[in-house]
């Protein structure tokens, strides 16, 4: 397998994150108002398949044991440090709470654009993960794409040297171009995530 650090890395700062436990309270003036975080959780995250994205990126965390995020900061251009390798985590559905009622397109795309190394600083795009994992929620209405049901969802599992040498400058590739990938990683379940991101680890010349 092609080495998963052929590309060129910029530093960026991680910050490390406490996480809270919903219980906090917002107050005015020192006066405790009754509202906690938990309400703004519930108020803002309940619509799961509208906030598709960083559900993945928890539901891949977990499924490495990681119960902290390591990308704090938004526009890190990778999202979680596992083993000492850069993960990026892409989300999509075929069901789409905006388009409710209109004819589902079987066309998913994932952004894999690259960014400047070193915060901008540099003349230099990479892509600035060492992993990528796509992950799409099958179903193709309101009941069947509920997020919460695992067995739902497919993942592809692949090392950045394969996007780097199959789409070099493409900002996007389709799910269809990654199905035909030559990987172990392809169209798995939640299960098999870790086993997959340890084999590629493993078995590539770091």
């Amino acid at each position: 397998m092609a080495d998963i650090n052929d590309n060129q890395k910029g530093e960026y700062p991680e910050e490390k994150l406490e996480l809270l436990d919903g219980n906090e309270v917002f107050s005015l003036h020192g006066r405790k108002l009754g509202i906690k975080v938990i309400d703004y959780w519930r108020f803002q995250y309940s619509n799961l398949i509208d906030n598709l994205g960083y559900l993945a990126e928890f539901l891949v965390a977990k499924a490495l044991y990681k119960d902290k995020p390591d990308n704090c900061i938004g526009w890190t251009p990778y999202d979680l440090n596992y083993r000492e390798k850069r993960i990026e985590v892409k989300a999509t559905s075929y069901y789409q709470t905006w388009k409710e009622g209109h004819k589902i397109t079987e066309q998913r795309n994932f952004s894999i654009r690259k960014t400047y190394v070193d915060l901008g600083n540099s003349d230099v795009k990479e892509r600035q993960n060492d992993i990528y994992v796509f992950c799409v929620d099958e179903g193709r209405d309101k009941r069947s794409s509920n997020p919460l049901y695992l067995e739902n969802w497919t993942f592809y599992v692949v090392p950045t040297s394969i996007i780097n040498d199959l789409c070099d400058n493409q900002e996007s590739i389709t799910l269809s171009r990654l199905e035909k990938i030559e990987t172990y990683g392809r169209g798995l379940k939640y299960d098999k995530i870790k086993e997959t991101v340890d084999n590629i680890i493993n078995n590539s010349n770091l």
